[in-house]
C-alpha cells in the first residue's frame, strides 16, 4: 500500500512536469508560428518592393520609432517617385499598394 502511494505520488509529479514541458512547448510554437507569419509578410512586401524596383530605406534615430520608407519610380528614368513611409516595410508596402488601387 504504501509503495503504491509511493508510486502514484511519483507518476502525478512526472504528470505534472509532462504538462509544464507541453504548456511550454505550445508557447513556443505560437511564438513561432507567429514569427513565421510575419517573416512570410515581410518576404511578401520585399518581392513586391523588387518587382516594383523600390527604394528602400530603414531609419532608426536614438529616441524615435523606427521607421521604413518605401520609394516607387514612377518613370523609367526615376524622376518621379510615389512613396509612403511606415513603422513597418508591411505597412509602407500596404499604403503604396492601397494609393495604387485607389489610382486605377
Amino acid at each position: 500500500m504504501i509503495a503504491d502511494a509511493k508510486r502514484i505520488a511519483e507518476l502525478e509529479a512526472e504528470i505534472r512536469r509532462f504538462r509544464a514541458a507541453l504548456e511550454a512547448h505550445e508557447e513556443v510554437k505560437a511564438k513561432l508560428q507567429t514569427e513565421v507569419a510575419r517573416l512570410g509578410a515581410e518576404s511578401a512586401a520585399l518581392d513586391w518592393c523588387r518587382g516594383q524596383l523600390a527604394d528602400i530605406e530603414f531609419n532608426q534615430y536614438s529616441g524615435k520609432p523606427a521607421e521604413v520608407r518605401v520609394k516607387v519610380p514612377l518613370d523609367p528614368d526615376g524622376d518621379f517617385w510615389r512613396e509612403a513611409t511606415a513603422p513597418t516595410l508591411e505597412e509602407a508596402v500596404a499604403e503604396l499598394r492601397k494609393g495604387e488601387a485607389d489610382a486605377k
